[in-house]
Parts: C-alpha cells; structure tokens; sequence
C-alpha cells in the first residue's frame, strides 16, 4: 500500500490505510506546523548556496531527491545547534516519502537529540518505526509525546494504531476516542476507531465513524469502502452497493472495493456482475489471491467447475 504523508493544514488527504487490508499500517506523516512552539527556517544567512539549499532542504512538498541533496550539502557544510537539528528533521521527511524507513529513524532521532520540533520529530519517527514493524519503538515515541503533552491528539491516535496492531482492540478504541475528544476534525482518529470497531463486527459503530468522516471529506474512499462493507454485514445491500459505486467512481483502480462489490453482487445472486468485478481486480492486480479465490467460489455456484479449478489452482 502507499503511504500517503498529510499535512496538518490538509489531515483530509489520502489515507495511509489502503485496500486491501482495510487495516492501518502506517500512521501519517506531519509537517512541525501544528502544534509547535517553534517554526522551521526557510532560509538562513550565509552563502548563496547555503541560502539556496535552507530553500530546497525546508520545501517537504518539493523532489525527495533534491531535498535529500541539498539538506546533505547543509549537514556538511558545519552547521549546528537547532539549525542542524531542523536540517535532520526534514532530511527525515524526504525519506519517509521515498519510504526509506531506516533513514528516516535515524534523522528524526538526530532532530531529536539535538533538542529540535520534538513532538513532531518522535510522531514521525514512531511512524517509521510503524512502517518497520517495530511496534514497541512506535508505542515509546507516542508515549514519549503524550507523557509530556497530553493534549496532542495525533499521539493518541498513533498509540490506538499500535495496539490496533497488537490486536488489543478496546485499547484502539479508547485511544481514538481520546483524540476523538481533543480534535473533533482529526479524521485519521476516527478511521483507527472504526477499523476496530470493523474488527469487532461492530457494523453500527462503523457506519457512525465513517459517516462523519465523510461529512468531513466526501471522497474519502477508504471510509465509502469501510461504510459499504459495515453496510454488507448490516444486511443493507442498497446502501453498501451505493458506497461501492460511489468509491470506485472515485477511484476506479481499487481491486480491493471491486472485490468487495463483487461479493455483494454474489450475496444478491447476481453471478454474472461478480465476475465481471473479480476479473477486474484480477486485471489490476494479477496476484490478489482474494479475488481469484472469490471468482472460484461464484463459477462453482455456476457449476462452471473447469473455470473454478483453474482460479483455485491459480
């Protein structure tokens, strides 16, 4: 899945949950703009291509690559102090967003020794430990921000994937909802809250969290497709088919909520539209073992067992 990284001024962009796990992997990256008491330089004194590079290194939207260049061209040039640390800070960002996990611990932890963005440098940080699977890592940078600012609501949010994660399941909850409560708008709490309460087989309380968020951000995708399958275990077909369509009209590409539609057309005894949607997550995705083992299952109710062995055997 691809990690998208979300800014605080646009936490509504792209989840870092995607099909088809419906699960969080990874919490989102976020920039030192919210909730700091410090901003990060956007240029310091000294030569032009010093001056340049503090440009390329403090731009997180701009090229990873160039970012990476110039932050390094800093580091070397003898700087020190909290500048140092900001240039660690962001050199961390740019290799989040090429996915370098590694590096992007070791950075954040050099932003963090040398005392600079703290809470923003040991969140981001816990969500490459995240990435790496280091969960008791991830779960010691979230305590970490929260045992000194309880009022940080991403870090309860952060802590809730953890244990979403360790499949402590009501811990999930409780956490979501404590960022729930400090920051109504935080939608990636209430995605962590309603993947638990998925887990659960709570489907009312999914529909409840996905329903909000999406009054947030109507093209969320990942919460259609999350709403439309709480919808299929409440036995509302109508509107889990209305989800369904609604996200892949968004997001044709989605082999996971193609699937998904296909298993309703199955429920409904519609065979024929199953296929057509398993083959076209199999088109997108040549390897996605569900929809090959769900085509399967729909050619046996056809008794069209040559397809069917083909599929399971594939």
């Amino acid at each position: 899945a691809v990690i998208e990284l979300q800014t605080p001024e646009a936490i509504a962009g792209p989840s870092p949950w995607a099909p088809p796990q419906q699960q969080v992997k990874v919490a989102p990256l976020q920039s030192s703009n919210q909730n700091s008491t410090t901003v990060a330089p956007t240029e310091q004194s000294g030569t032009p291509q010093q001056t340049a590079d503090w440009t390329v290194c403090n731009n997180r939207k701009g090229n990873p690559d160039l970012g990476i260049a110039a932050c390094e061209r800093l580091i070397g040039s003898g700087i020190t102090g909290t500048n140092l640390g900001w240039v660690h800070y962001d050199k961390g960002w740019y290799h989040f967003r090429k996915e370098q996990w590694d590096q992007a611990v070791s950075h954040f932890g050099e932003a963090i020794r040398l005392q600079t963005n703290l809470f923003w440098a040991r969140n981001n940080r816990g969500a490459a430990y995240l990435a790496l699977d280091n969960l008791d890592a991830a779960l010691r940078d979230f305590d970490g921000i929260i045992a000194t600012n309880a009022s940080f609501a991403l870090a309860y949010a952060n802590r809730g994937t953890v244990f979403l994660r360790q499949n402590r399941l009501d811990e999930a909850v409780a956490e979501a909802t404590k960022a729930i409560r400090l920051d109504p708008k935080l939608e990636y709490a209430y995605h962590v809250r309603a993947t638990a309460y998925q887990a659960k087989g709570q489907w009312e309380e999914v529909v409840s969290d996905c329903t909000i968020v999406l009054g947030l951000d109507p093209n969320n995708t990942v919460c259609l497709d999350q709403r439309g399958k709480a919808y299929r275990g409440l036995g509302k077909q109508d509107l889990a088919l209305a989800d369904f369509n609604d996200s892949l009209r968004l997001l044709p590409s989605s082999p996971w909520t193609l699937t998904m539609r296909g298993n309703l057309h199955r429920d409904t005894g519609q065979l024929d539209l199953a296929i057509k949607d398993y083959s076209e997550a199999i088109s997108q995705q040549p390897d996605y073992v569900d929809a090959f083992g769900n085509r399967a299952d729909t050619y046996t109710l056809k008794e069209q067992y040559d397809h069917a062995i083909a599929d399971y055997s594939e």
